[in-house]
């Protein structure tokens, strides 16, 4: 699926003082490659190009450079491909501007009929259309400054569907498996069998108190480390009385939700699995500060009915 929405940008052919934003930006993208603009957008008749660009290439035995007719087709509108009714007589137009080149920079894709053409007219060509001038764009910062510039609502939207911990205490704080030191915060999905888990330990004894005092709390691998934190915990003559899924503190809703079922787990912790149950907590924080995506939504929704508590 494309991240960039191409509508974003004003249609091409609508007299709304906008109409040349497309050309305008495929001037700044062509310059973010490197590629110097000789003729830049300007209205009026056009002589068959949008623009002019140059290609400079250095190698050891000098440098050479292709001069490119630069067509612009902003067709996201209809959704239609470029064809060879949209681009006539390019020859003409590429010898016509003195050019050695044909440059197309399309909103949507070629066809394949215009592909076959232009490999048949004997000179340079190049085309972008959505896909790979979105690629290019992703690239480097600079690129995604552009895009931020053409495409805000698509770049905020990548930004909530890809969501990046809050550096809110400076620099990222880490949940590290306490036996592999995997990174148990990132790139966490739904709960599943690659998931974390975060123990609740008390002292192992023959009678257990009815609310027993929590000691300690232990967070790893579900599944993979497992075993080897029952033996540890065993070794301590710890065991756990109950345990979260890791991804519930990470998601959003159930973060709050946890945080407000939790209020009577805390008041039995002592000192020590308290401070370590804020240490959890504030590192997982950095996660949810957040709207949340679509896939979080879903599963929101889900539990809600089902009648769980979100």
């Amino acid at each position: 699926m494309p991240i960039l929405n191409y509508t974003e940008i004003p249609e091409a052919h609508k007299g709304s003082g906008l109409q040349d934003t497309f050309e305008q930006f495929a001037g700044e993208f062509l310059e973010l490659l490197g590629i110097h603009l000789v003729e830049r957008p300007s209205r009026g008749a056009d002589s068959g190009k949008d623009l002019i660009a140059e290609d400079v290439r250095k190698g050891r035995l000098g440098k050479s450079s292709i001069r490119y007719l630069v067509s612009c087709k902003h067709k996201a509108f209809s959704g239609s491909a470029v064809s060879p009714t949209d681009e006539q007589d390019i020859a003409d137009r590429v010898k016509r501007n003195g050019c050695n080149g044909f440059l197309g920079i399309y909103s949507t894709i070629p066809t394949s009929n215009l592909q076959d053409k232009l490999a048949n007219l004997g000179f340079e060509y190049e085309l972008f259309d959505n896909r790979r001038i979105e690629r290019e764009l992703f690239r480097t910062r600079e690129g995604l400054a552009l895009a931020k510039r053409y495409f805000p609502l698509s770049i905020k939207q990548m930004a909530v569907e890809n969501p990046s911990p809050v550096l809110i205490f400076g620099e990222l704080q880490l949940v590290k498996c306490e036996i592999c030191g995997r990174d148990l915060l990132g790139k966490v999905k739904p709960p599943s069998f690659l998931g974390g888990v975060l123990g609740y330990c008390i002292e192992t004894t023959p009678m257990h108190e009815q609310e027993p005092t929590i000691v300690d709390l232990c967070w790893y691998c579900k599944v993979k480390c497992m075993k080897k934190m029952e033996q540890r915990l065993k070794e301590k003559n710890l065991e756990e009385d109950g345990w979260d899924d890791v991804y519930d503190y990470l998601h959003p809703t159930r973060f709050v939700t946890l945080l407000l079922q939790n209020f009577d787990l805390i008041a039995q912790m002592n000192s020590q699995a308290r401070a370590k149950f804020e240490t959890f907590v504030a590192s997982a924080f950095q996660y949810v500060s957040r709207e949340l995506t679509a896939e979080e939504k879903e599963i929101r929704e889900r539990m809600q009915e089902m009648g769980m508590s979100i």
